[in-house]
């Protein structure tokens, strides 16, 4: 979805950026890399992609200030105190922290309240790499059935991979052609705690997305929200909506 121009989605500013540690400049510096020889290459290749998730896998949300909201539980007493967090101030709710963009990629961290979604939505003509952060998250992905998705009418799809459970440190990706319109669907990330502690807002979860180019009206690259429907003649398919209109992502930056 888009990030820094949500054309669905309400953003709200506060705050400044961040400073960069080593790793982190790794992971900039390893998309900065494939973004250019993608823009030269026009092909997504496995080789152009590697080191990439390479930087992605030795990334940690700590490094830019980004801890579990223990807070956000009822028993906050028992756990990590998290006051130096990026989320110490703030209650459950939709954010997304930004870390780089250029005219080829963009990266950032989205974090997602317990029982709340990132709806359905498509990336055309790009690849995104994710990583959870914390907590989990449950995926369901879809691919075109002609291989080239309506944006405005919508169409058959076939199912890319049915609401696949991701915890932290799993990693997930799509490509242009490939699982590349799908929802994160955040879950309770301990239900032993949940069932002691009998509170419905947990951890929730964080999801670092890497994106390759990012969304562009202009190049074609629209952001659009989708439902399932089953047609008589045509099976599942996906319809273009409108987001929700409580979706609502608060920027951390």
């Amino acid at each position: 979805m888009p990030i820094g121009n949500m054309s669905a989605a309400k953003i709200h500013h506060s705050g400044g950026p961040a400073d960069t540690t080593n790793s982190l400049k790794h992971l900039v510096n390893a998309t900065h890399v494939a973004s250019v020889m993608l823009a030269q290459t026009k092909q997504i290749t496995p080789e152009i992609l590697a080191p990439v998730f390479d930087a992605i896998k030795k990334f940690d949300c700590g490094e830019v200030g980004l801890m579990e909201p223990w807070h956000w539980t009822a028993r906050k007493g028992e756990f990590l105190n998290s006051s130096n967090s990026l989320l110490s101030s703030k209650p459950p709710g939709l954010y997304y922290f930004h870390i780089a963009e250029t005219s080829n990629f963009s990266i950032g961290i989205f974090i997602i309240p317990p029982g709340a979604q990132l709806p359905t939505h498509d990336h055309p003509k790009m690849s995104v790499i994710s990583k959870v952060l914390f907590g989990s998250t449950k995926v369901k992905a879809y691919n075109w059935k002609n291989g080239v998705g309506d944006q405005v009418r919508g169409g058959p799809v076939s199912i890319h991979h049915d609401e696949i459970l991701l915890n932290k440190g799993d990693i997930e990706y799509l490509l242009p052609d490939s699982g590349n319109i799908h929802r994160f669907s955040c879950i309770v990330n301990d239900e032993k705690v949940a069932q002691e502690s009998n509170c419905e807002n947990m951890l929730g979860c964080a999801v670092l997305d890497v994106i390759l180019p990012p969304y562009n009206d202009n190049e074609g690259r629209h952001c659009v929200y989708y439902k399932e429907i089953v047609d008589a003649n045509l099976g599942l398919c996906l319809k273009p909506v409108e987001p929700p209109e409580d979706f609502f992502v608060e920027n951390l930056n």
